[in-house]
This record gives structure tokens, sequence and C-alpha cells, in this order.
């Protein structure tokens, strides 16, 4: 396997118990969530300004995951500092959303400054998407570092950037009835 450095990375594993155990060692937020009956744990890190996470191409055990859009102010706060909070969701898609994904990812990407100043206007450090298959379905799991704990309302459409309007249009192919909130494990 060849070693590839991302700024994100994100693993997913299904739990045979209800409340995990997340070894003394891990690294990263920590966040659990119920999906179709069954448990699972992601575990969440960024890189540090020296540089991106190294790991072996195909993940590292556990579900399979890709990072689609990572954005992210040019700097961001300690983790351990009490001004950031995080907060993440996994999103489950409508049939037929292979193709929209790849163009609003595309889209994220070739608007990234744009994509910055949106973010920092609802006051958010960082912004990183995942798409993975849980249950056999496609979904999207969204992390947010943000300022505040409070929930960063997404559907406001308050915001006039062209970046902003292309997110909103993409929400279209997410089953909302299927969105879950994950929980931060403490």
């Amino acid at each position: 396997m060849t070693p590839i450095t991302l700024p994100a990375w994100l693993t997913i594993s299904e739990l045979a118990a209800e409340r995990p155990t997340v070894p003394a060692n891990s690294k990263g937020q920590t966040f659990t969530f119920r999906l179709a009956g069954r448990s699972y744990v992601a575990t969440y890190a960024r890189a540090t300004s020296t540089g991106g996470i190294r790991f072996a191409e195909g993940g590292v055990g556990g579900i399979l995951v890709e990072l689609l859009v990572d954005i992210a102010q040019p700097w961001i706060p300690a983790s351990n500092d009490g001004d950031v909070h995080y907060q993440a969701a996994v999103i489950r898609l409508r049939e037929g959303s292979a193709t929209a994904v790849v163009d609003w990812a595309s889209a994220l990407q070739t608007r990234h400054a744009e994509a910055i100043e949106s973010i920092r206007a609802e006051g958010v450090f960082a912004e990183s998407w995942f798409r993975t298959e849980l249950a056999g379905q496609p979904h999207l799991f969204a992390v947010m570092v943000c300022q505040t704990s409070e929930a960063v309302s997404p559907d406001e459409p308050s915001s006039e950037l062209e970046v902003d309007r292309i997110h909103r249009e993409f929400k279209r192919y997410w089953d909302r009835g299927r969105m879950v909130r994950c929980d931060l494990f403490s």
C-alpha cells in the first residue's frame, strides 16, 4: 500500500457493545452514533502545522471512508482550548446522488477561498466531509470544528456567496429523515 498524506482523517468502526471504550492512546476527537440498529465509533483528527497525517491508502481498518472536502482557516486553535468545539453528523444520501456528490465536492474545492470565507462567517474553524457506506447505503460524515458548542445552522440562506448556494442546492440529495447527529465521546 502506498502511504498518502491528508489534512484530516476519519476512521469508523462498528461496535459490538453499546458504549465503546476508546484506547488511552487514541488521537483526535471520538464520536459515537447509532444507525440502522447498529452502534458505531468514529475518530476524527486534523494534521498539525508540521504536515499531514500519513497512513496506508484504503484507511486504517474498520469501514472505508474517503475525504471529499476539507475547508480550514489558516489557524485553528488546539483541541484542548476551551473555545474549540466539535460537531459531527452522518447524512444518508438519496439514490442517484453519486454524480452530485462529485460535482459538489469539486465545486467546493474550486471555490476553496470562498468556502473559507463562508465558514469564517459561520464561526467555524474547519469543516471536513467524508464519503462512506454504512448499512449498505451511501452516507456523508461531516465534522465541524467550531467556536461555539451551539450547532451552526447550515439551513439559513443568509449568505449570498456562490459556494453557499451550491451547498444549499446539494442538500436536496440528503435524506433529511436519516440524518444522525453524533455524540462526542467523553
